[in-house]
């Protein structure tokens, strides 16, 4: 979600069936993903697979096409 843009996703349903230990757990995995992939903070990331800045937009668009046409969420 934060690399399509979001500023916020939505954890309640881990945070439910998980517990609030879940919190410490997403946090290291996610700062593991980011040290892997060379992002420091959450704005280096943020946006980085938005269409508008993708270099071929196009693949986006046929992507929606298609879980539209088997729907696919």
């Amino acid at each position: 979600a934060i690399l399509a843009g979001a500023k916020v996703a939505q954890v309640c349903s881990t945070l439910y069936l998980n517990g609030l230990e879940q919190i410490g757990c997403m946090k290291s995995q996610l700062e593991s993903w980011m040290s892997e992939h060379g992002f420091e903070k959450l704005c280096d990331m943020r946006g980085r697979l938005r269409q508008q800045i993708s270099k071929q937009p196009k693949h986006h668009e046929r992507l929606q096409y298609i879980k539209y046409l088997t729907g696919l969420e």
